[in-house]
């Protein structure tokens, strides 16, 4: 099959490291990936190029661009693209109008989270619908995303279906369990951004050092929070127990040295940290949003508490620390084993291989 991935950048985020990794995933398997970004390009470009992707950035200004989708056209024309597959909302319009107008057979879009709908109905969210109702295929990535999407008014339930969201999980199969004594380290790997709520972690993680404190905070990503909350742990008097790596490429080297990892996000579908995590054997706690109780549940791997609550984050991270090596270890061998079942690349590009060749079949 000739495939084009849509996408809107190739900065470093969950979604395109997702959207990276189908297309080498897909360009194993014998099919002709193309990668298209609907506005700049971006630092995850360099892997695409290294496998011999080709990637086009469409450089699309604010608002509507006739440009863009006239040159979008164009390529997906000359490339003879059979699947046109996009990744949430925002490129899909461009999507389904150029895979149209080039006369592409099948479009699917996935959407990543569910905050890319709003419950409120406007103009973008009838926008969507539209372009839903000319779309093959609306892929949720977990299936609370599916009940949600269901649920709503926006996307037709007949084009609705749900394919977990998978990662490359090798690296992090080599993660071995944490044994120094000492120190209990928790972690936290994501974005520094509101929407992952790190200011209820460092409040929540005042409150446990009042009761442990022998632990350390470890977070990597960087974004627009770091200042804020890097004066946040100096007014809360944690600093010294808090590190901000800023961001790395090395999870897997990350993960190792930590002994429990933590979520504190207040909205998420199926965030791809947390699969790294269980990859690694880590145990989770999570906070009780989107598909991070399927995935601690499912797993039995970890505790789950309500989003912006610190005191009872602060509670479950407590737990953690009083529970014993032996069943922390327990959690992450189930974790690691619901992680490889349910949630690996090879499932997910299998899912997505077969769902292209049934609509281009159809």
């Amino acid at each position: 099959m000739r495939i084009a991935e849509l996408v809107n950048t190739l900065e470093f985020g969950g979604t395109e490291r997702l959207a990276v990794d189908l297309a080498r995933s897909l360009q194993l398997l014998g099919h002709r990936l193309n990668v298209v970004c609907l506005r700049g390009s971006g630092p995850l470009a360099r892997a695409l190029e290294q496998a011999g992707i080709e990637v086009l950035a469409l450089d699309k200004p604010e608002g509507p661009s006739g440009r863009a989708l006239r040159t979008l056209t164009a390529f997906l024309r000359s490339k003879r693209i059979e699947v046109v597959h996009t990744h949430n909302p925002l490129v899909h319009h461009y999507g389904v109008a150029g895979g149209r107008l080039a006369a592409v057979p099948v479009v699917v879009n996935t959407i990543h989270g569910i905050r890319n709908i709003s419950t409120r109905i406007g103009a973008k969210e009838i926008l969507y619908s539209l372009t839903c109702r000319l779309s093959d295929r609306i892929v949720a990535v977990c299936p609370m995303a599916y009940r949600t999407f269901a649920a709503g008014k926006v996307i037709p339930r007949s084009k609705l279906i749900t394919i977990n969201n998978g990662i490359p999980l090798e690296p992090f199969l080599q993660v071995t369990p944490r044994r120094a004594p000492g120190e209990f380290v928790f972690g936290i790997v994501g974005r520094l951004e509101p929407v992952k709520d790190h200011r209820s972690l460092l409040q929540g993680f005042e409150i446990v050092l009042r009761q442990h404190a022998n632990c350390r905070l470890e977070i990597l990503g960087d974004g627009p929070e770091r200042a804020s909350l890097e004066q946040m742990a100096l007014a809360l008097n944690i600093a010294h127990r808090v590190t901000f790596r800023g961001f790395s490429n090395d999870v897997a080297g990350f993960l190792q040295s930590t002994d429990t990892i933590v979520l504190s996000s207040t909205s998420e579908a199926l965030p791809l940290g947390l699969l790294e995590a269980m990859g690694a054997a880590r145990p989770i706690i999570g906070t009780a949003v989107g598909g991070v109780p399927d995935l601690i549940e499912g797993g039995a791997c970890g505790w789950l508490c309500p989003p912006s609550k610190p005191e009872l984050l602060a509670a479950a991270m407590s737990k953690a620390v009083s529970s014993s090596t032996v069943e922390r270890e327990e959690m992450g061998r189930r974790g690691r084993a619901h992680a490889t079942a349910e949630y690996s690349l090879q499932r997910m590009t299998s899912e997505y291989e077969r769902l292209f060749q049934l609509l281009l079949a159809a």
